[in-house]
């Protein structure tokens, strides 16, 4: 009876009006010099008010469940809509804004107290600044709230839409535009086929039914006939934001089921905000993330209730809307395999711990056992799944043309086979074939630890709770073993598997979210039930008392992953800016056909905002990682020009067609390196000599010397310096060493040398040799290395004849000896590449040389220098982007701009007909860095009328600094004469 007392309570607060009241009166009766008796007294409605506890907790419990799925459905709204604010640009502007004035007192006090000490000075400055804000404050707010206005708007379109985050959602904005415009997803047709021929160059590709691009159209649908001003990046602005709201349901009911309400709603929440998948599902972000989250989920979930469903009806309904989840997944995410193989995983392993944990029963009677309830549970459970998810794919193909009706039966077999082996492989190198792996390069990719998983999960602290959860699950599956044995092992399997994919690669960090948030609710709601239970059972405290504390401090517990999700939310904005906008719109409004080429990061970007073809993107690398790393980092540009021509004719068909005819990818390489140097009519002797007949030359012509060349632009940015390791390693690729590699690395130490020494000329020492590095060494790092820009662009200063730089560099004017400034002394660079009249001029160095090569570059009447690997010394990257083409034949610039970050990029014509050699004017030198200059004070100038008069308060203060000086000269002199100088100026100073 206790807890019915508990929840009866009920609170009257007329007592305890009555006595502030009474209390109140005495002390005015005190005041006046009156006792109580002579005061009338009149009753006071406000001492019949009472509080009902046991209403209140009547309607709380009526509206339990949905106010606790509102609250995390509230929270990922919240932080998940912040990209369309941009809060962080209110930020910069208040640091912009108090940094101008705080530069402008500095200058103005300099000018008139030039020997005033930097402590004296810092804390005259923080006055005015005290009495400018006082003074000023408005002003000064608005100057904030404008200078926020102008960061957002180089990050937001003429409507005030805020750019897409990253680079990938362009991909599926594209294709939604496409079908808004033109009813399809593609942009034309080929052979009537939906077809988007702006991506792989000419050939383009199909677009097939992009889901991430479907819901964007179909949010667009939705709003837009009620806001015309709704616009398509509008809508897939909104679509992460939609499906993770979504996702929090499920969440929260598999957590319910199992642990109850509490544990649901710390589940949820702590989904709800959780920074390992924030980052990548906010408002912005519209990528195929979302998925890979909510259709596990919403799988799982209809999974666990089709088993506890409680008539056969129901039962297969829930499984066929658990299979529907996954045929989704499937066309939502190459990766959605997982998950069916989680639930399949789960009815084997837990069959087989019922025969384990029941052999001598199942062992006197195996026919009954092989008859029984368990076996047919497994098979129903695993047809009716796997049937469904067949079904369902199956008309899911209907829609998409370049499925057939087959792909569920393909799918089911790869999610169970294929699939789990590829992703051992995935970033295999050389081993089935001599190109490079894009894959080994892509950050996201690289491996986990176990410090970054602990750490992305919010710590040890909270990591700790979560694993404390599948303990403490696994104590329940106890005393309830069917229905929580089944649960326990596929969170298990799920988190161990989640864990071992992020080991293997970062990109997969926050596919543990959802199973951790699982875990730490249900920890927080077993520990929270049985506590509250506990305590009020033993310790007889009040049981609802005791669960308010217990609910206070599982609260606390999310207020770190909340902080960080405000960080984390904070600082995502649009990496596509104002000045891309430009120098892409002005490619589309120049050209009527054209291909981009540039390193493939932003390629999604050139084709949905320029609308022009583009040679590769984030979705369609293949050989071109090699191709286009050669042509930035090639010192011929007759090489580059021909790799360019050959890509913008068909791509790396010509290497596919020669392989195919000469049936050896070395050798086919080593053709194409060959011809593309050439005219095409000494190309085709060459491909003649290699013994094709005129109809397979003629092909192979047309792909590298094609008649009908497209319009070609190149782009070089201010990222690719820091991405030069990656594009260098790529263009730099040793086909010789990778076809070694690719030949013996499966071999015996025998069979491997012997190999080395027959094939590839070797001696029998050399072929030992490297047969063993190709058993110790990755084959990324064997094949060749990973030439990069060792520092940044850095200001040089003039020294008579010599040039000294920030960098460590000093160069010999009159001889252009060129040396770094090491701890260990000075040493001559590899080289030094430097601007002559009509071209870049590489000096080497001789003898004991360190193995870097260092550029000197124009800039107005002085120099900058930046140091490299020296692969890159000459290479056509820093011909464009440092030495603005100096001595090009091929490239001229079409575009220069810079984004208010100060990101430079640099948008090239090619002419495939060589040109006069480009000069570098030094007037265009002094123009650039005077458009940089005007540029960089249009930012700072910030502060426009506060500082044109001077307040008297700051009148004041400027004389009581001069008197203060004054104080301080006299003291110094005093001090110099009593021979303590500094001792005595230490003192004023502290003083001061």
């Amino acid at each position: 009876m206790q807890d019915k007392k508990d929840d009866e309570i009920s609170i009257d607060f007329s007592k305890i009006t009555k006595f502030f009241k009474r209390s109140k009166k005495k002390e005015h009766q005190h005041d006046a010099g009156t006792d109580d008796s002579s005061m009338s007294h009149e009753p006071d409605k406000e001492e019949n008010i009472s509080i009902d506890v046991k209403s209140i907790m009547a309607t709380v419990k009526k509206y339990w469940v949905p106010l606790l799925i509102l609250i995390p459905i509230l929270l990922s709204i919240g932080f998940r809509a912040q990209p369309f604010f941009l809060p962080i640009t209110d930020d910069w502007a208040e640091s912009t804004v108090y940094s101008g004035i705080k530069a402008n007192l500095a200058e103005q006090i300099n000018q008139q107290y030039p020997n005033l000490p930097a402590e004296n000075q810092a804390m005259i400055i923080e006055e005015q600044l005290a009495n400018m804000k006082e003074t000023y404050g408005n002003e000064i707010k608005q100057q904030i709230e404008s200078t926020s206005m102008g960061f957002k708007s180089r990050m937001q379109d003429e409507n005030g839409q805020t750019y897409l985050l990253a680079i990938d959602p362009y991909l599926w904005y594209g294709n939604s535009k496409n079908y808004i415009e033109k009813g399809q997803f593609g942009n034309t047709d080929k052979d009537g086929e939906n077809w988007y021929d702006l991506r792989n160059g000419r050939l383009g590709l199909s677009p097939g039914m992009p889901f991430n691009s479907v819901m964007t159209v179909l949010v667009y649908k939705i709003i837009h006939p009620f806001n015309k001003d709704f616009s398509v990046m509008a809508a897939a602005f909104l679509v992460p934001l939609i499906i993770m709201t979504l996702a929090v349901i499920p969440v929260f009911f598999i957590t319910r089921k199992f642990a109850g309400n509490i544990a649901g709603f710390f589940a949820a929440a702590i989904f709800a905000i959780h920074p390992a998948l924030l980052g990548r599902t906010v408002a912005g972000f519209s990528d195929t993330d979302p998925y890979t989250v909510f259709f596990p989920l919403l799988a799982i979930w209809l999974f666990f209730e089709a088993l506890d469903a409680n008539t056969t009806k129901n039962k297969y309904t829930l499984l066929s809307l658990s299979g529907l989840s996954l045929a989704l997944f499937n066309t939502a995410w190459y990766g959605w395999w997982y998950t069916f193989d989680f639930i399949i995983a789960t009815m084997g392993i837990y069959l087989i711990y019922h025969i384990f944990t029941n052999f001598s029963h199942i062992k006197k009677d195996v026919s009954g056992f092989v008859k029984g309830r368990q076996v047919k549970q497994f098979f129903s459970v695993l047809l009716s799944l796997t049937g469904a998810f067949i079904v369902f794919r199956g008309i899911l193909a209907l829609f998409i043309k370049t499925d057939s009706v087959l792909i569920g039966f393909k799918a089911a077999y790869q999610a169970l086979i294929e699939q789990p082996l590829w992703f051992i492989n995935i970033k295999a190198v050389a081993i089935s074939s001599i190109w490079p792996n894009v894959l080994t390069t892509v950050a996201e990719l690289n491996a986990g630890s176990w410090s970054q998983i602990i750490g992305s999960l919010g710590g040890q602290l909270l990591f700790g709770i979560s694993i404390i959860g599948i303990f403490l699950l696994m104590f329940k599956a106890r005393a309830a073993e069917e229905k929580y044995c089944r649960f326990v092992i596929l969170i298990v399997v799920w988190f161990a598997a989640s864990i071992y994919a992020s080991l293997t690669s970062q990109r997969f960090i926050a596919l543990i979210a959802p199973v951790f948030a699982i875990a730490f609710g249900s920890a927080l709601g077993i520990i929270y039930d049985y506590a509250s239970k506990w305590t009020s059972k033993e310790l007889n405290l009040n049981k609802i008392l005791v669960k308010s504390v217990m609910i206070i401090l599982c609260l606390v517990l999310l207020i770190s992953p909340i902080n960080s999700a405000n960080a984390t939310v904070k600082s995502e904005i649009p990496s596509y800016t104002d000045a891309w906008h430009e120098s892409l719109t002005a490619i589309k409004d120049t050209s009527d056909d054209a291909i981009i080429t540039s390193w493939w990061d932003f390629g999604h970007w050139f084709v949905a905002m320029s609308e022009r073809r583009v040679t590769f993107d984030g979705g369609d690398q293949g050989n071109r990682i090699h191709w286009v790393g050669k042509s930035l980092l090639t010192n011929d540009e007759d090489e580059a020009i021909g790799i360019l021509r050959m890509l913008n004719c068909g791509q790396e068909l010509a290497f596919d067609t020669l392989e195919n005819y000469t049936n050896d990818s070395y050798k086919a390489k080593m053709i194409i390196d060959e011809i593309i140097m050439m005219d095409k009519s000494n190309a085709d002797k060459a491909l003649k000599k290699a013994d094709l007949d005129t109809k397979q030359r003629a092909e192979i012509l047309a792909l590298t010397h094609c008649d009908d060349i497209i319009d070609q632009y190149y782009i070089t940015s201010q990222d690719m310096v820091s991405k030069a390791g990656v594009w260098a390693h790529f263009g730099s690729w040793n086909f010789t060493r990778s076809n070694m590699y690719n030949k013996v690395n499966k071999m015996t130490e025998t069979e491997g040398t012997r190999v080395l020494v027959k094939e590839f000329n070797l001696s029998e020492k050399e072929a030992n040799k490297i047969f063993y590095e190709i058993k110790t060494t990755p084959a990324d790092q064997w094949v060749t290395t990973w030439p990069n820009f060792a520092s940044e662009l850095s200001d040089c200063t003039a020294n008579d004849d010599m040039i000294i730089c920030q960098n460590g560099l000093i160069v010999n004017m009159t001889n252009y000896d060129a040396y770094l400034s090491l701890k260990s002394g000075m040493q001559n660079v590899k080289s030094l590449v430097y601007a002559g009249e009509d071209d870049l001029i590489e000096k080497n160095f001789n003898g004991s040389t360190i193995p870097y090569s260092a550029a000197l570059v124009p800039n107005g009447a002085g120099y900058k220098s930046i140091i490299m690997d020296p692969m890159l010394a000459k290479s056509t990257f820093t011909r464009l982007f440092f030495f603005e083409g100096l001595g090009s034949k091929y490239f001229r610039m079409f575009s220069d701009k810079t984004t208010f970050m100060g990101l430079r990029i640099q948008v090239w014509n090619v002419s495939f007909d060589p040109l006069d050699k480009l000069v570098l004017k030094e007037e265009k030198i002094v123009a650039k860095i005077i458009e940089e200059e005007e540029q960089e004070l249009a930012e700072e100038e910030i502060i426009v009328q506060i500082n044109e008069e001077e307040p008297a308060e700051e009148q004041e203060t400027i004389e009581e600094a001069e008197q203060e000086e004054e104080e301080i000269e006299e003291q110094e002199e005093t001090a110099e004469e009593s021979d303590s100088t500094g001792e005595a100026l230490s003192q004023i100073l502290y003083q001061k």
